[in-house]
């Protein structure tokens, strides 16, 4: 249900844990509208395990594959 040290995990899946973890956003000092970035706390392995073990709880999005990030869409026909 959330807290104090930040959001409710139900039914957030792996993606959201992905992002929060992985930019650094969680854990959070406080709870508030807007997750302050500052310097992972946790490396990209630890980040996995986490997303994993949230994503074992419940539904949510799935982390997407590498094949869906590349932002250059440098494998799209125009």
């Amino acid at each position: 249900a959330g807290g104090p040290s930040g959001p409710s995990l139900i039914g957030v899946g792996a993606a959201s844990v992905d992002f929060q973890v992985g930019t650094g956003r969680m854990p959070m000092q406080m709870n508030g509208p807007q997750a302050q970035v500052k310097p992972n706390q946790f490396n990209d392995e630890q980040t996995a395990q986490l997303a994993a073990y949230v994503a074992s709880l419940g539904a949510g999005p799935a982390v997407p594959e590498d094949e869906y990030l590349d932002v250059n869409h440098e494998d799209v026909d125009i």
